[in-house]
């Protein structure tokens, strides 16, 4: 834990910049603000559910996000030269069209409805839809590490066991157990989770004759698997790719995209997402792995479901 305490001060030794935080910090409250008093993402955004243009407009919300984040760090910091370079804008606009693709499929819709029974269909749309994160938000940056940036980045935008200790995110967990306890009791949490619900697994399981634990962990563990994408994607890709460009400024901008794709949760959760964000990145950044990040983004979402599940 004191090493995670250093990297953090450390970072925020090398990076902090009142007129840049400022900016970042007044960007975040406008984003936060707009989309919590117009429901962007609920009524607009999500209304084209289950079409490719679900994932432009997501695509287009995080990706203007992240570039006006840049725009402050060419504005108040030493890296004038940002926008100027072919490679930044080779690297996001690949980054945004898998993400697109990633956030606007609808193929499991497609697919589960043409093999399952209609009692089966939430739990089955939802493992599927979990399988669809993997094939669309991990598989496409394996292949674009080989391809493109094996002999440039000496790990697989952090999927590599170099400096991979788990302790410390251990006490981070458990340090964050209490909070997110409080925030389950809250409606805004319950109206969410567990997601478990959402996939109908007690029906499932009255169905198929198992117990109810075992349909709710078939479904926990695919879901928790689809965290993988979201850490390649924002604390790998985005960070290891783009960090020729941003310097140690990386992290800012991939902080507001992240905010950014929790739109449509709980207020609670997206302000968290901020803050965890900021850390995970700065240790992705200086460990040059991503290991606690997906280990902490699983345990927290598994929290969230099991202190959901007992609140019922």
């Amino acid at each position: 834990m004191k090493k995670i305490i250093f990297y953090v001060k450390e970072y925020y030794k090398e990076t902090f910049n009142l007129k840049l935080y400022a900016a970042t910090a007044i960007l975040l409250a406008f984003l936060i603000s707009a989309n919590y008093t117009l429901n962007i993402e609920d009524d607009f955004i999500d209304a084209y559910h289950g079409t490719w243009y679900k994932g432009v407009l997501y695509a287009l919300l995080t990706g203007g996000s992240y570039l006006i984040t840049c725009l402050f760090i060419q504005l108040f910091t030493e890296k004038k030269d940002i926008f100027k370079q072919k490679g930044f804008w080779y690297s996001l606009l690949l980054f945004y069209i898998i993400f697109g693709v990633y956030r606007g499929s609808y193929y499991a819709i497609r697919f589960v409805q043409e093999i399952t029974i209609e009692a089966d269909y939430y739990f089955y749309y939802k493992l599927v839809g979990n399988l669809e994160d993997i094939a669309f938000g991990v598989l496409p940056f394996i292949i674009i590490y080989f391809v493109y940036d094996r002999k440039k980045i000496d790990h697989c935008y952090g999927l590599n066991t170099q400096n991979a200790n788990i302790k410390p995110y251990i006490i981070m967990l458990l340090i964050m157990c209490l909070p997110i306890y409080f925030a389950s009791l809250t409606e805004g949490f319950m109206e969410s989770y567990p997601k478990a619900n959402k996939a109908h697994y007690l029906e499932f399981s009255n169905i198929h004759s198992i117990s109810s634990w075992s349909s709710f962990l078939i479904f926990e563990f695919f879901y928790l698997t689809s965290f993988l994408a979201v850490e390649i994607m924002f604390r790998g890709f985005l960070i290891y790719r783009l960090e020729k460009y941003l310097g140690n400024y990386v992290v800012l901008p991939m902080m507001v995209a992240y905010a950014v794709i929790h739109f449509g949760k709980p207020l609670g959760e997206t302000l968290g997402s901020i803050g965890g964000a900021y850390v995970l990145g700065i240790l992705a950044l200086k460990t040059k792995n991503i290991y606690g990040g997906i280990f902490i983004h699983i345990g927290v979402a598994l929290l969230m479901e099991i202190f959901a599940l007992l609140s019922f």
